[in-house]
């Protein structure tokens, strides 16, 4: 454990040290400029999950933990769409790759002899699932600190119940929060949410059984009802589900005069309750708890 915070403690300067001269190199060939979507007012440097993709990825050579490297070339691609907008095709190609990596990695087929044809649907359904994942992770990177702050509590309390050692990935993310929180001087991109989003999938279909899993997932359950019910908002409104919007919950609530911090606070505040139930309660209480969330959601977003 001394070991674990250690690693922690010096990715997390090294990560807060690289920032500091990353920003003005992005802020010269990679700006987000405000557009009717934004939250924000003023171009800003993206692309900034180069430092915590980066250093996983060095230290998964050091350690041996491949799943960092599988994840790579979805980064890649993330950080070529930050510039130049690629197609959607050709991203959710690179999710697909990402997915057969991340399956081949989990050894969850291994676990089971199954029937071809059961193994073709079990590989289809993990293919969707973890490409969800790493969108909803995409989607919910609306604001200033939200899913940089999340995603981190999700880490470091999987931290304590797995084999993937994330404490360096953790720190790094760390680093990045102290310049991605409101007033952001930058935001992760692509790179940055579509990575997180394919190592949250990883840690989830990892998991030792069904149970577990599902309490991993509901770690997270603010990323996902958001995303999840934005869809179903807008396919109840004959709305096109591909095109841009501003219909997420976290987007809505910024509309409506909260602030960003305090919009971070809420989800955060929500995911620290679920960690602490992932760890010493049951998925029972955890899945009551994620059920009261979208009930208060649906309450609000009809309310107010």
């Amino acid at each position: 454990m001394v070991l674990n915070f250690v690693e922690f403690f010096l990715s997390s300067i090294f990560s807060l040290f690289l920032y500091k001269y990353l920003i003005p190199f992005l802020g010269k060939y990679k700006l987000d400029i405000p557009n009717k979507r934004s939250s924000h007012f003023s171009p800003t440097p993206t692309s900034g999950g180069l430092i915590f993709v980066f250093i996983s990825v060095v230290y998964g050579l050091i350690a041996k933990q491949y799943i960092f490297i599988f994840c790579l070339p979805l980064a890649i691609v993330g950080f070529i769409d930050d510039r130049f907008n690629l197609p959607s095709w050709f991203r959710f190609l690179f999710q697909i790759i990402t997915s057969f990596f991340i399956i081949s990695s989990s050894n969850i087929l291994n676990n089971f002899e199954y029937s071809f044809l059961i193994e073709a649907l079990l590989i289809i359904s993990l293919v969707i699932f973890i490409s969800a994942v790493i969108n909803f992770s995409n989607f919910i990177d609306g604001i200033d600190g939200l899913l940089s702050s999340c995603i981190l509590i999700v880490f470091i309390t999987l931290a304590l119940d797995s084999s993937l050692n994330l404490w360096v990935l953790n720190g790094s993310i760390l680093g990045f929060i102290f310049w991605n929180k409101f007033p952001a001087k930058i935001f992760m991109g692509d790179i940055g949410s579509t990575f997180l989003g394919a190592i949250y999938s990883y840690l989830i279909i990892t998991s030792p059984n069904f149970q577990v899993a599902m309490g991993k997932l509901l770690i997270g359950s603010p990323i996902f009802i958001d995303t999840i019910s934005c869809l179903f908002f807008r396919l109840k409104n004959k709305q096109n589900i591909f095109s841009a919007h501003k219909m997420h919950f976290y987007q809505r609530l910024s509309q409506n005069g909260w602030g960003h911090k305090k919009i971070v606070l809420l989800y955060t505040s929500i995911i620290v309750i679920n960690s602490c139930l992932f760890l010493f309660s049951d998925i029972n209480l955890l899945l009551s708890f994620s059920l009261i969330q979208v009930m208060i959601g649906f309450f609000i977003s009809k309310k107010f």
